[in-house]
């Protein structure tokens, strides 16, 4: 038997056959590349084939085990652990395609003080993305994603574009961590930007009916917002341009939030409206932005939803004063 470590565990299989390459003389027909041989010795190059060998980790220990299984598996276990990551720290998502590869990482980003979410090989998948996700929601800088020498899958590139989840994808290690080194600098620049000049971004929601909570003093309401972000004071407008009400919280489950994206299903308090009179059930609302933060919005980088959302927005105030924002 053999043991190595595999994505979902260590791996447990028979031998059925080893493959050796046979000499460069005898390789003309491509079909032929390789012979069956019954042993191997130290330093040879080899194919093994196996059950269950597909979701076998690169760069694993190989070893062979007789009586002494348990002990093997055991030692398998702690090599990976060492490398491998999984916490539920405020850190970066590392992926790589072999071991090696992922202890040199993380030996680099540890290096430079970054902490560190969870370290694992593999191609980036949709279940890496929700965790930056989620990361991102308590520290913009962190909720990203290393990959090196790996693919990122169909499903996984999808959400990451749609909750706008950095993904640094490389295969020089030196040249990934500066990459991530200059997008932190430009991100936090952006951020000190906003709090100077007082920016607000473009946002909007839309009251889920059924899910009035209190119609008033404040409204408490479950809403989705639709683009952009919200964030508590700010004050919402409806469709005619009318005063929609004051964000006094934004809550999920029990935890309050500073602030929540695109697709967030959230319970808001609204100060100064009451539903079923100012506002109703299933009604758009968009975040009120001044026209000093108007005229800076071109100093922000802006999605393809906050866009529409902005000449939307646009629109309703040019309704009023058709020079509004020139």
């Amino acid at each position: 038997k053999i043991v190595l470590g595999g994505k979902n565990g260590v791996i447990v299989t028979s031998i059925r056959s080893l493959l050796k390459p046979k000499p460069l003389d005898e390789i003309r027909d491509p079909r032929f590349r390789f012979e069956h041989v019954k042993t191997v010795s130290a330093a040879a190059g080899i194919k093994v084939a196996a059950p269950e060998l597909k979701d076998a980790l690169a760069g694993s220990p190989i070893y062979v085990a007789d009586e002494n299984l348990d002990e093997i598996v055991g030692r398998v276990e702690k090599e990976i652990e060492k490398i491998k990551i999984t916490t539920e720290h405020t850190g970066i998502i590392l992926k790589a395609d072999t071991l090696g590869s992922l202890e040199a990482l993380v030996k680099m980003f540890t290096s430079k003080e970054f902490a560190i979410r969870k370290g694992d090989v593999g191609d980036v998948n949709k279940t890496d993305v929700t965790e930056a996700i989620s990361v991102k929601k308590k520290d913009i800088y962190k909720g990203v994603i290393v990959a090196f020498n790996v693919d990122i899958l169909k499903e996984a590139e999808e959400v990451a574009r749609d909750k706008k989840i950095k993904i640094f994808k490389g295969n020089v290690i030196y040249k990934i961590i500066e990459d991530y080194e200059l997008w932190l600098e430009k991100k936090r620049e952006e951020e000190k930007l906003k709090r100077q000049l007082g920016i607000i971004r473009p946002g909007k929601i839309q009251i889920l009916e059924g899910y009035v909570f209190r119609a008033s003093k404040p409204a408490i309401v479950g809403v989705r917002v639709l683009a952009g972000e919200i964030r508590p004071k700010l004050t919402l407008i409806k469709e005619d341009g009318k005063f929609g009400g004051e964000i006094n919280s934004i809550k999920t489950q029990d935890k309050f939030l500073s602030s929540a994206e695109r697709d967030d299903e959230i319970a808001i308090a609204l100060k100064g409206v009451t539903v079923g009179r100012q506002v109703e059930e299933g009604e758009v609302l968009y975040v009120e932005i001044p026209e000093d933060s108007f005229r800076k919005m071109k100093e922000l980088e802006l999605d393809e939803f906050e866009k529409e959302t902005l000449e939307e927005f646009l629109k309703i105030k040019r309704k009023e004063n058709s020079l509004w924002g020139v």
